[in-house]
């Protein structure tokens, strides 16, 4: 998954009699055409029988995020500090 730019961060899988189910967490949002799903599908062939979105959600902002707003002699805009806290 790495190779097609996805970050798998964590694979849950259970068999049974008529083949496996597998949960796949993926870091990021990606959305239902995201290329990079037909990139999995065709690396997996015969063997994947259907890939499933089953949502997303948020996760918190980093702390530097709120050290940004709280340290600059302005309050700088939500993305600005985002921005700033990756950087």
């Amino acid at each position: 998954m790495s190779e097609l730019g996805l970050a798998c961060t964590s694979l849950t899988s259970s068999e049974h009699a008529d083949g496996a189910h597998t949960l796949i967490e993926i870091d990021g949002f990606v959305a239902a055409g995201d290329p990079r799903l037909d990139g999995f599908r065709a690396q997996l062939g015969k063997a994947l029988h259907r890939v499933l979105r089953l949502g997303s959600y948020a996760v918190p902002l980093p702390a530097a995020v709120f050290a940004a707003v709280n340290t600059s002699s302005r309050a700088a805009a939500p993305a600005e500090a985002i921005a700033a806290a990756k950087a």
